[in-house]
Parts: C-alpha cells; structure tokens; sequence
C-alpha cells in the first residue's frame, strides 16, 4: 500500500482548474504492465468531484493491487464487460 504523504499529495493534486474554460482536468501517473512510467490526462470534467471520481477509477484499473472493495470490483467488471 502506498505511504499517506503520497495519498495525501494526490488527494490534494487530484482535478485541476482550467484557466481558460473553467472546467476541470487530470493528469494521473502510473505504471504499466510492462513497468514503464507513463502520464494519462483527461479534459472537460465539470466539477472536481466528476474529476477525482475518473482519476480514482483510473487508478483502480491500473494498480496490480487487489486491495479493493467487491462493489469497485463488479463496477469494474460490468464497464469492462460492456466495451468487449
């Protein structure tokens, strides 16, 4: 599990501000699968929350780590099952 000054930093980091349009974005960072470091972004959320929620789920796809509820776990099933 992650240290709580790294949850901490991207808790307060999560959902950024557009200056011009004023909606929000992210730019989560992760790992792959094939251990390269790598930086997704995400524009045009609404409100902060909208944005947090996309970068947790984001998170939660790419982590190898099982440490998640059954709920997160089915969500993430049924999204996956619907795209294939």
């Amino acid at each position: 599990m992650k240290d709580s000054a790294e949850l901490e930093r991207r808790r307060n980091n999560a959902g950024i501000q557009n200056e011009g349009n004023g909606t929000w974005y992210v730019m989560p960072r992760y790992v792959s699968w094939e251990s390269e470091h790598k930086q997704k972004g995400k524009r045009g959320f609404t409100t902060k929350k909208g944005a947090q929620e996309w970068e947790r789920m984001f998170q939660l796809r790419n982590s190898s780590d099982l440490d998640m509820n059954f709920n997160v776990f089915t969500e993430l099933y049924i999204r996956y099952v619907k795209t294939v």
